[in-house]
């Protein structure tokens, strides 16, 4: 009997481990699933957004740029600087301190609404009030010439996509001060201004809040590193909780387990037939 009982307790130490495993195991893939559902999830570009007309900012919900086409108008229209492949706002950052960027430092640093990230829109499903104009590495479009846009009668959005990989960043400030000159003359209302900026790989949405000020109302779309962190901490801390719980559980049941079969032992000791020493043989 000892040996069944031995065999009882390493049988149940034996599912104990099988169990924590293979807690641990689908841990561990719920992990790599938000993971990998997350990094689906994250977009590929910031959107900076200086609204500051009533139209806009009574939308109820903006979940990305294009949300605001459908309510811009020829009075009130958006102006849209979209920097497909370059970081505009990384490299920004890295020269805040030392340098005065004139429309840009002004920008970032106090006319922020809002922050949005996501991906780039399709500028073609508003092509009735869009103008697109493409400026490529050499910043060569003559933005000061007025049949660069539709009737302004016509003109809604006028989107700047800007497709270089790299820009000094010196260069390209000049250009958007001259930029932002011209369009105060073609428009008597440039009040509301997006800035698309693509990601660097160091970036990260918390960063995007540090040049805007405290007043201001920021809606932090997808912040990515930090629905990470805290997924994994939930799914970590309530492996670790079920795997204690039901630990806890086997044990107890291991204690009656080992109490039953003592038990067993001592009813069926009771009732083997004792050899009497003292027996008379005939």
């Amino acid at each position: 009997m000892k040996f069944t009982t031995t065999n009882h307790i390493l049988g149940l130490l034996f599912c104990v481990t099988v169990l924590v495993s293979t807690l641990f195991k689908v841990a561990k893939a719920t992990e790599d699933t938000v993971v990998t559902n997350t990094d689906r999830d994250i977009k590929n570009m910031f959107s900076f957004m200086s609204l500051n007309s009533k139209v806009y900012n009574d939308l109820d919900h903006i979940s990305s740029v294009s949300d605001l086409y459908t309510v811009a108008n020829p009075e009130e229209p958006l102006i849209v600087l979209q920097f497909d492949s370059y970081p505009l706002y990384y490299n920004f950052e890295a020269g805040y301190y030392n340098n005065d960027y004139g429309f840009l430092s002004d920008f970032f640093d106090r006319e922020i609404t809002t922050v949005l990230e996501a991906d780039a829109d399709n500028n073609d499903d508003f092509s009735d009030s869009v103008s697109l104009f493409s400026v490529g590495d050499t910043l060569d479009i003559s933005f000061t010439s007025f049949q660069l846009f539709k009737n302004e009668n016509e003109t809604s959005v006028a989107i700047f996509k800007f497709t270089g990989d790299y820009y000094n960043l010196d260069s390209l400030a000049d250009y958007l001060n001259q930029l932002y000159e011209a369009l105060e003359y073609k428009y008597s209302n440039i009040d509301n201004i997006v800035i698309q900026s693509a990601k660097h790989h160091k970036n990260n949405i918390k960063e995007t809040t540090l040049f805007v000020s405290e007043d201001n109302d920021i809606i932090d779309h997808a912040d990515t590193s930090k629905i990470v962190d805290d997924s994994l901490s939930q799914i970590w801390t309530e492996g670790l909780l079920m795997c204690l719980i039901v630990s806890f559980i086997l044990i107890l049941v291991l204690i009656f387990a080992i109490q039953w079969t003592s038990s067993i032992t001592i009813s069926y000791g009771a009732l083997q037939k004792s050899n009497n020493p003292l027996k008379k043989v005939n």
